[in-house]
């Protein structure tokens, strides 16, 4: 049978291999053999170590080089933003200073401007004033608040009468009457102004009012030698 067969077959090896007999070892060489698998463990252990912190260390300098790339092009896109940057207030720059020019050129086109009309209503008011009967006469009397509402400005323009060539002298006086509250009403005298008009004269002024109050009437006369020259008024609202 064949388990018969194997087990004989076993039992010649066996009855066949020389008898060796090993020494029992001592406590020293227990400790000695526990020693040797400490050292091949701890070998192998020390291999793994090496091998994981060179493959640690080599991960390590791949992802640095990665991070010096990546600061590198950071760098590069800082330095050209901080380029775009610069064009760009530069060119903010320009077109500052190309609408502060630009404002100002409009500022002295309107100043001009302002004064052309202004002259050509003078002219005007010289040539449509007929009646000229008179030594001197006022043709225009304004009065008009400016950009600070405290402050007014009054303007006037004498004018000669016809054939009259000797300069006429007197004394300007303004006077202008205010309201403050709902009925009370008082005037103040500007200081009296000495003029002379020959042909024409122009004359204007600033004038602070008192807070609280408004002007009513502004009345302004050339005093002279003889009494008032002329005199013309001025109320808010209409002449």
């Amino acid at each position: 049978m064949p388990l018969r067969r194997l087990y004989r077959l076993q039992r010649a090896r066996l009855t066949a291999a020389p008898l060796v007999l090993r020494p029992a070892l001592g406590w020293r060489g227990r400790v000695g053999q526990a020693l040797l698998w400490l050292l091949i463990l701890g070998g192998i252990a020390g291999g793994a170590a090496w091998w994981a912190y060179h493959e640690g260390e080599a991960r390590a300098l791949g992802r640095l080089s990665s991070s010096e790339a990546d600061v590198a092009d950071a760098h590069r896109r800082l330095l050209g933003s901080r380029e775009n940057e610069a064009r760009l207030r530069q060119q903010l720059q320009v077109a500052e200073a190309a609408r502060a020019s630009l404002a100002q050129s409009l500022d002295a086109a309107q100043r001009d401007a302002a004064q052309a009309r202004e002259a050509l209503a003078f002219f005007d008011t010289l040539l449509t004033s007929n009646d000229r009967t008179e030594p001197v006469r006022f043709v225009a009397c304004e009065f008009d608040p400016t950009t600070d509402a405290a402050h007014w400005r009054y303007r006037v323009l004498l004018v000669q009468g016809v054939d009259r060539t000797e300069e006429i002298k007197g004394d300007l006086v303004v006077s202008i009457q205010l309201r403050q509250g709902a009925a009370t009403r008082k005037t103040i005298d500007l200081p009296k102004q000495a003029i002379s008009v020959r042909h024409y004269r122009r004359i204007e002024g600033e004038v602070a009012l008192p807070s609280d109050t408004r002007p009513v009437v502004m009345d302004v006369r050339m005093q002279g030698s003889s009494g008032v020259l002329a005199q013309c008024q001025k109320k808010m609202g209409g002449v």
